[in-house]
C-alpha cells in the first residue's frame, strides 16, 4: 500500500470526526463489519490509523439508513443500497420497499376502520336511545 500522498487519520477520534460517527460504533464496524483500519504492531488492541479514500471506499459499499420526511409521522425508515452490492441486496431492498408500502396501506386501512367503527358506535347509541323511548 503507497500512502504517501493519501490522507491518513491517526486515531480512533480522527477516525469517528471524519466518518461522523462515534469511536464505539467504529469499532463495532470494525469488529462486525470489516471496517478498513490499519494497526501499527498487527496486535488486535493497538493504536489504529485509517486511510481516508479506503474509508470512503468502504462506506460507499455499504447500506445506509435515512429518515424518509414524507412519513406522516417523520419516523419512517428507508433502506437506500448502493447498486453495486449485487442481487441478494437488491431483493433485500425491494422486500423492504413492498413492506414499507404494506405497512402504510395497513395503516392507512386501520384509520379507516377507526373511523366506521366510532360511527357504528354512535348509530348503535342513538338507535338504542329511539328505541327506549
Amino acid at each position: 500500500m503507497n500512502i504517501s500522498n493519501k490522507t491518513i487519520l491517526n486515531s480512533w477520534k480522527e477516525i469517528a470526526e471524519y466518518v461522523g460517527r462515534g469511536i464505539r460504533t467504529l469499532q463495532r464496524w470494525e469488529r462486525d463489519h470489516g471496517f478498513p483500519v490499519h494497526r501499527p504492531s498487527g496486535k488486535q488492541r493497538s493504536a489504529v490509523f485509517a486511510v481516508a479514500s479506503e474509508v470512503d471506499r468502504w462506506l460507499k459499499t455499504r447500506p445506509l439508513l435515512v429518515q424518509d420526511g414524507s412519513a406522516t409521522n417523520g419516523s419512517a425508515t428507508v433502506v437506500v443500497i448502493p447498486e453495486q452490492l449485487g442481487p441478494r441486496w437488491q431483493r433485500v431492498r425491494l422486500s423492504t420497499h413492498d413492506l414499507v408500502t404494506k405497512t402504510q396501506r395497513l395503516l392507512i386501512s386501520t384509520g379507516q376502520l377507526q373511523a366506521e367503527l366510532r360511527h357504528a358506535i354512535e348509530l348503535g347509541s342513538k338507535y338504542k336511545k329511539t328505541r327506549a323511548s
